[in-house]
């Protein structure tokens, strides 16, 4: 329905002014009214938007097992990243083999000095430095080849071998220690492990040796940096490593 507008006098000149006023202030009335009604709306919107995207944050992740880490080789240094690490079969772990519907092939077998376990038809199979997704597959191919059609294996670390490091030079007790095996243990932690710095240590001269695919590694550290929090990441030990606490030249 359209509606009339008010009859303005053919010569009235102050009417058409007046008509043009109270048109305007009608626009400005719904103006403020969008305003008041329609941008908070929008606003709580934006809001409960923003509300539902998680914070920015520390994410933190263990690692899976207990053992040595892998992040760009199976011995890794112990660095930034390696949270993100996964374990490899070591020489004396226990492996839990199960392969489905086939109870006579499941079995509990530990890892030789050779790296490799001995399995029901299929004999010997190399599994050290393999992670338990890559020793399945091995498996797996390796009874699929001749004996299974489409093998369902899984493999499980039952029980991880001792990971033991060596702690020699300027602490209080030099020696042999063992990792615990459901823990990390890093470099400071080692060196209290051993009693602590002797009266004429060097904390700035740390040398771990390491064996690695490529050969022995020499790695050197400052613990008084890492120890205050300017030296970067705190490496972690991994079993066989050999640290060295050097002598204070004074």
């Amino acid at each position: 329905m359209m509606m009339k507008q008010p009859r303005v006098p053919l010569n009235g000149v102050a009417g058409i002014s007046c008509w043009n006023s109270l048109r305007t202030q009608a626009c400005l009335w719904l103006a403020l009214f969008l305003a008041v009604v329609i941008c908070p709306t929008e606003a709580s919107a934006a809001e409960a938007d923003a509300g539902a995207k998680p914070k920015a944050g520390k994410v933190e992740a263990s690692a899976v097992g207990s053992g040595e880490t892998l992040l760009m080789s199976p011995r890794s240094t112990g660095g930034k990243g390696d949270e993100r690490s996964v374990y490899l079969i070591r020489s004396g772990d226990t492996l839990e083999v199960r392969v489905y519907q086939e109870e006579d092939l499941s079995t509990k077998t530990r890892v030789d000095e050779e790296g490799t376990v001995v399995l029901p038809l299929i004999g010997r199979v190399s599994v050290r430095g393999l992670t338990t997704e890559a020793a399945r597959q091995r498996i797996s191919d390796r009874y699929g080849a001749d004996y299974l059609q489409h093998p369902q294996v899984t493999v499980l670390v039952g029980e991880f071998a001792p990971r033991r490091f060596v702690m020699m030079g300027q602490v209080a007790r030099p020696g042999v220690y063992e990792i615990p095996s459901s823990e990390r243990l890093n470099l400071l932690q080692a060196i209290a492990m051993a009693g602590g710095y002797t009266k004429i240590a060097d904390p700035t001269k740390i040398r771990i040796r390491r064996s690695t695919e490529k050969g022995e590694e020499i790695l050197r550290f400052n613990a008084k940096a890492l120890a205050t929090g300017g030296g970067g990441e705190v490496p972690l030990i991994l079993s066989d490593d050999n640290i060295t606490v050097g002598e204070s030249a004074f």
